[in-house]
């Protein structure tokens, strides 16, 4: 999800490319507020891949990647 300020014109700013950081795993889930368990119910996947994951030992497979 992107926030949007809608009180800022969007000609408002310099808007110079800048690189993105890495998509964080362990970010999402705490910005959602939810356990690993939890997560892991949600994506249909074990706790421990979940753990992977955020610790950047084992990637998310094909099935959730999506491609740009």
């Amino acid at each position: 999800m992107v926030a949007v300020n809608i009180n800022t014109p969007a000609h408002a700013g310099n808007h110079s490319l800048t690189p993105k950081k890495p998509l964080s795993i362990a970010a999402i889930r705490k910005d959602l507020g939810i356990s690993r368990e939890r997560m892991a119910r949600l994506l249909d996947v074990s706790s421990r891949s979940i753990q992977r994951w955020e610790e950047n030992d084992q990637l998310p497979s094909n099935r959730w990647v999506c491609a740009s």
